[in-house]
């Protein structure tokens, strides 16, 4: 994108996801060929508030860190918030973080166990283990759907969560309960400062 100087320095009022936020296309457009070029130079749709703001459909406390990095060069992500999260925001706005200087130590992780129905494979329920660092889950248990399956499923998931918690991971959110036909899973979310280990650690 070209603009001239008074152009590039021009504030730039955006609603992203119901957060406003006040900035200007210098800072959306310094580092690069983005989301921004396109919105300010006209080339693609935009929709704009009562207020005049230009409306994006996105989270925006997640991009509040992504802002920063535009105006400063680093990247600070506050605890609480998923750095996989931050990560597909940024590519949304395909903006490039940098590799080397990504992650503050004071930044948290998370995994989530999912119990599913929909994973039931020889008459066996299979406990599954997200985490940001990998991209397919760790199955970390399994249960006998014969006999008293109920109470097997709640030791195990005990054992889990206890050795999740020795290893320093904190039960943070119940994301659902299992239904019959395991449309919607029984998932628990987990939440530990990072420490730059991946869930291996749980046992």
């Amino acid at each position: 994108i070209v603009m001239d100087s008074k152009k590039r320095n021009q504030i730039v009022k955006l609603n992203v996801g119901g957060t406003t936020i006040h900035t200007t296309s210098q800072t959306l457009l310094q580092r690069g060929t983005n989301f921004f070029s396109a919105l300010l130079d006209g080339s693609m749709d935009s929709t704009k508030d009562e207020t005049g703001a230009y409306f994006i459909d996105r989270n925006g406390t997640l991009f509040e860190p992504i802002l920063d990095f535009l105006r400063t060069g680093k990247l600070f992500v506050i605890s609480g918030i998923s750095r996989a999260a931050v990560l597909e925001e940024a590519e949304y706005y395909s903006i490039a973080l940098p590799e080397s200087e990504m992650w503050t130590e004071n930044r948290w992780e998370y995994c989530i166990l999912e119990i599913s129905a929909k994973y039931m494979v020889h008459s066996k329920i299979f406990f599954r283990l997200y985490h940001d660092s990998s991209p397919k889950p760790e199955v970390v248990g399994e249960i006998s759907t014969a006999g008293y399956w109920e109470v097997s499923k709640k030791n195990l998931l005990a054992k889990i969560v206890g050795s999740l918690g020795r290893a320093g991971w904190q039960l943070s959110q119940v994301l659902g309960t299992e239904h019959d036909d395991g449309s919607v899973p029984e998932s628990y979310v987990f939440s530990k400062p990072f420490q730059g280990r991946g869930v291996a650690e749980y046992q």
